[in-house]
């Protein structure tokens, strides 16, 4: 009996020394994505390995992985790619952002945290992949704030945010062509209220950030049950300016995923 357990330890370890992050992977979250050239780029966060029964580590997620839009794998979704350069001096964090440039072909990797220590000569870098050359960049310090970042002349300038003292983190954050200057769309991930606890950024709350006046707006859209805290394959798409949430996937009428959380 010790000796089966011991192979079948072995087994297992091997199996996970051995990870997937396509055809293995259970689920992941805390990422950064961003879209060049109808290219889906998915950069950190964490990762879960299926079966998730045996092992629920939550793993960091140390590959860049990419989703072709316009090709479709299984269920109808997308084919997932997880053979992009990425060495072990490029950091994987979460909750950070990615910065697509598209005339460019590159997008940069801002903010985020770490899970675990952080690599030796990190310091604060600037890091950028080229796609059309798939190899990672560095562009000197960063600065705290990165809103906007001139990609012509590779200048920061630092900005006000929110006028509401909360911290927020994990969101999602959508720059459009509109007005004078632009605008940004902040909505989702979690709020620090600064007594010790974290709580979701609800999603009847749509922040909109006005880049040449620097005034902040709050608009109502639809909620969610903060109690919820099961995972979905849904997608919604927030349309502008009515704020409606239109759900994408799965399609009405469509049994895929439908209100099922996503097990492994």
């Amino acid at each position: 009996m010790l000796l089966l357990t011991l192979i079948v330890a072995g087994l297992i370890t091997t199996a996970y020394a051995q990870k997937d992050p396509v055809g293995g992977f259970c689920r992941r979250f805390g990422h950064q994505t961003t879209v060049i050239d109808r290219k889906l780029y998915i950069d950190g966060g964490f990762i879960n390995y299926s079966p998730m029964e045996i092992d629920a580590t939550n793993y960091t997620n140390d590959f860049l992985s990419y989703l072709d839009l316009d090709h479709n794998g299984s269920r109808d979704m997308p084919q997932l790619y997880a053979n992009l350069s990425k060495n072990s001096s490029v950091p994987s964090v979460h909750g950070g952002v990615l910065w697509g440039d598209d005339i460019n072909k590159r997008f940069y990797l801002f903010g985020g945290e770490y899970s675990q220590q952080p690599p030796a000569d990190s310091g604060s870098p600037l890091w950028a992949y080229d796609v059309l050359n798939n190899r990672w960049d560095l562009f000197g310090p960063r600065r705290r704030l990165s809103a906007p970042y001139t990609m012509d002349t590779n200048e920061w300038k630092n900005i006000t945010g929110p006028k509401d003292g909360l911290r927020r983190a994990e969101g999602a954050m959508v720059y459009l062509p509109v007005s004078d200057g632009g605008m940004l769309v902040y909505f989702g991930g979690i709020q620090d209220p600064g007594n010790g606890s974290l709580v979701g950024q609800p999603m009847d709350e749509i922040h909109l950030y006005d880049v040449l006046s620097s005034r902040c707006y709050l608009y109502g859209g639809l909620g969610f049950d903060p109690d919820n805290s099961a995972g979905f394959d849904d997608v919604y798409i927030l349309s502008l300016p009515s704020f409606t949430w239109l759900k994408m996937y799965p399609p009405p009428g469509s049994s895929i995923g439908e209100q099922t959380p996503t097990t492994c």
